[in-house]
């Protein structure tokens, strides 16, 4: 995790955190300053002095050491927790479309390809796609025709239905992990376990 601070324009902090990645318009604190320094430092010619325009801060008692600690580790639950989200959404759409609507459409698509294929195996291929919309608009754009149109759909279908479950498990057990997790180390290691894992996910 990088501990940051956001800066005024005489570098004085007006907040600051930890995070994965240096957010946009932050400062990296140097050790060995942290988070809990900030409020004695200032940042200038490109690095962290110590002010000397104000009294020395009386040091922070266990209690406001402990605040501190948990406030920073829920901050870090939420940023881990969120990472996980992304990964798991960013592998998802190499194979899902994520505009509003498409849910729909995919269930609609899978429907449509589904009643086709039965139709097809049952009574033959019928003469029109009138009953068939969806088949019918795509036919000659994605596939030749109706019958490996409906056949692509389907495959992709179940193959996004084994990404979403095998996905969901992982993204569950790390969400559940992140809640427990006793501080920013064992965060880290979920998080890394977790790409890992993801990593090895066949596609």
């Amino acid at each position: 995790m990088i501990a940051f601070a956001y800066l005024n324009d005489d570098g004085t902090p007006t907040g600051g955190g930890q995070h994965r990645e240096l957010p946009d318009g932050a400062v990296a604190l140097t050790p060995p300053f942290t988070t809990l320094d900030l409020p004695r430092l200032r940042y200038r010619d490109g690095a962290w002095e110590e002010r000397t325009d104000r009294p020395e801060p009386k040091p922070p008692t266990e209690a406001e050491q402990a605040e501190r600690a948990a406030a920073m580790l829920d901050r870090a639950r939420i940023e881990a927790s969120a990472g996980i989200n992304a990964r798991v959404g960013d592998l998802r759409r190499r194979i899902y479309t994520d505009i509003p609507g498409q849910d729909a459409m995919y269930l609609e698509k899978r429907a449509e390809a589904e009643a086709y294929v039965a139709e097809a195996r049952g009574r033959g291929e019928p003469a029109t796609l009138a009953d068939y919309p969806l088949l019918a608009n795509e036919v000659g754009l994605t596939a030749p025709t109706a019958w490996t149109l409906a056949q692509l759909w389907l495959n992709r279908s179940d193959q996004f239905k084994r990404v979403g479950a095998a996905t969901e498990r992982l993204r569950m057990r790390a969400q559940i992990d992140i809640s427990t997790a006793k501080d920013i180390e064992a965060l880290e290691a979920i998080e890394r376990d977790f790409t890992e894992a993801l990593s090895r996910l066949p596609l």
